[in-house]
């Protein structure tokens, strides 16, 4: 309850970093309780049914709670929040230490994603990134590898944007079930960090591949793996593609990793 949520956020050394409200129902007055915990570290809202003043006010208070320093705030699931837009999702860049972020079946679209990401917030600390049925295009894929405004075939300029990225610390990306392209997909192992991709129901051919390991070969020497349909493939410095692991998945936890 909102009573019991200040109560927490008020006693003498609180001890709460991790919370996990999947289904729940929280109005706003309870997110602006909850706003006053400062210790929080780790957030899962899946299934919540909360709009995007109730998800604003939340990281407002928090960011007035923890003020002059940021929110300590590192694992947010918005999974399924269904009354979540554009709007809402636009508050996150208030919380600069985020590391795993899940917006995983949200009504969300590339007006909402792209400049969240292009302001480069995120850029030192987050790791693990899920867009996975949401409504984005390649635009965000662009954005993500800083293409926006770049030809497919410039080299000196894409490896400029390796360098740039404004999520250079990225080092797993869940795009499941999403209309992209495969110039997009190919080129996200642009990213330095960049470790593990979810396609799963996510349409490539073996061209992709292909070009997604001749990236690999070119760029950098660690192992990536890429989730698919039907199982997944690792590429390592692009001396080939072994199919592995039928059924192979990985998700978030939100538990905070220890130091």
């Amino acid at each position: 309850t909102p009573a019991l949520l200040l109560g927490f956020s008020r006693s003498p050394g609180s001890f709460l970093t991790r919370l996990d409200f999947s289904s729940s129902t929280i109005a706003q007055e309870g997110m602006y309780s909850l706003g006053h915990i400062q210790t929080l570290r780790s957030l899962n809202f899946t299934g919540c049914t909360f709009d995007d003043g109730a998800l604003t006010i939340f990281i407002k208070t928090i960011v007035k709670a923890c003020h002059p320093n940021p929110p300590g705030v590192s694992h947010l699931n918005l999974t399924k929040c269904s009354h979540l837009t554009d709007c809402g999702i636009s508050a996150i860049s208030s919380l600069p230490l985020l590391q795993m972020l899940d917006l995983t079946d949200l009504n969300v679209t590339d007006d909402g994603i792209a400049p969240l990401i292009r302001q480069g917030t995120f850029d030192k600390h987050m790791t693990h990134l899920s867009l996975s049925r949401t409504k984005i295009s390649d635009v965000v894929i662009r954005v993500i590898v800083n293409m926006d405004h770049t030809s497919d075939r410039d080299s000196h300029k894409l490896k400029k944007s390796r360098k740039e990225s404004p999520l250079s610390s990225l080092q797993h990306l869940k795009l499941c079930s999403l209309a992209l392209s495969e110039a997009s997909l190919a080129f996200l192992w642009l990213l330095p960090s960049l470790c593990v991709v979810d396609l799963y129901g996510t349409w490539h051919s073996e061209e992709c591949v292909d070009r997604m390991r001749e990236l690999c070969r070119q760029n950098r020497g660690k192992k990536v793996t890429l989730r698919y349909l039907g199982g997944k493939i690792s590429i390592s410095n692009g001396e080939g593609v072994s199919d592995t692991e039928k059924g192979y998945q990985w998700g978030f936890d939100c538990k905070p990793q220890p130091k």
